[in-house]
């Protein structure tokens, strides 16, 4: 489309279709509270990015599965309050580590604790004026609700439609994932409801990258400026969020093709470009506090512990989590 200038001039301007007009406009499920450890004050917002970072074995594919997690579960069932937020997310895969049957058994024992612990309150609430007798047979009547509840089959259910709003891309080479970032526009203009995007892992081929570039770190910042150049034209053009990870290093950092020597972790630079520091709202960085050994909870269950910082706008708090099979719970 041409436009014309008081001085007679032609200019081009950028043209889109309803269709794409009507998607960029579209409100998109909140993501308020999505967990108010890391986010107390704000919210992931669309159109921000949250990097997480961290070491290898530091819990940041955990992190953000616990994150999706509560994305895809339901808001409520059967008028039972699930707390979940009902976006769809597409995931991008590149290091392979995504289990779709750990997530399922994920899901399922948290939709168990939610709904066992719901009825529990809503029984307590509702029979808190009873007579004794009455909360005795309240009780019984109770007790055979919440088998219905945590049925097999209902379960299952809640799970399957949980993981209906999940869209897994596997990517094996930069390469490769740009390709899929040119593709995955058509996901995104067929389904509005997607909310978030998750990348994991950013720096996944990072060496491979610098052995095709070799000394050549302009080749290499190129490489890297167009998968973030369509990652941003995606998120701005389709509101979405953005999680990502990538990995740091522990003893130095590499800028510009040379080594850091800084052992402080919030100062280490990832496996990317210094282009990325630019993008990012959010900076989650995680520790592992329990090495060598899980330690001791719940009883005599081991758990991995964790240290997690976040920056937002300057400002920073940290707090210590806890890993298991049944996901992420804090300190």
């Amino acid at each position: 489309m041409f436009t014309t200038e008081d001085d007679g001039d032609f200019k081009e301007t950028e043209v889109e279709t309803c269709a794409q007009l009507f998607l960029r406009l579209a409100s998109k499920p909140s993501l308020e509270f999505l967990d108010r450890h890391l986010f107390p004050c704000n919210f992931p917002k669309p159109g921000e990015v949250i990097e997480i970072h961290g070491s290898s074995a530091t819990g940041k594919t955990e992190l953000l599965m616990n994150l999706m997690s509560k994305c895809i579960l339901p808001k409520r069932w059967k008028g039972i309050e699930i707390d979940g937020f009902e976006a769809e997310v597409l995931f991008i895969d590149t290091d392979y580590k995504f289990s779709v049957m750990k997530l399922h058994q994920m899901l399922k024992k948290q939709l168990l604790k939610i709904i066992n612990l719901k009825s529990v309150e809503e029984f307590s609430s509702s029979s808190s004026g009873d007579t004794k007798r009455q909360k005795q047979t309240d009780s019984s009547s109770m007790g055979e609700a919440v088998k219905v509840k945590i049925d097999e089959s209902v379960l299952e259910e809640l799970v399957k439609s949980s993981l209906d709003r999940l869209y897994l891309v596997k990517c094996s080479s930069t390469n490769q994932l740009l390709i899929t970032l040119h593709s995955i526009e058509a996901i995104f203009s067929q389904h509005p409801q997607l909310t978030v995007l998750m990348l994991d892992n950013l720096s996944a081929f990072y060496w491979e990258d610098r052995i095709r570039t070799g000394d050549n770190w302009t080749k290499f910042e190129e490489l890297n400026n167009k998968v973030l150049t369509l990652l941003q034209t995606l998120i701005k053009e389709y509101n979405l969020v953005l999680f990502l990870t990538k990995n740091s290093t522990p003893m130095q950092g590499v800028k510009g093709g040379k080594a850091s020597s800084s052992t402080d972790l919030d100062q280490n630079e990832s496996f990317n470009t210094k282009s990325w520091c630019k993008i990012s709202n959010y900076r989650l960085i995680l520790t592992r506090t329990d090495f060598p050994f899980p330690i001791m909870v719940d009883g005599d269950k081991r758990h991995s512990s964790f240290c997690v910082k976040v920056f937002y706008q300057g400002q920073q708090h940290q707090c210590k989590l806890y890993i298991s099979s049944d996901g992420i719970s804090y300190a």
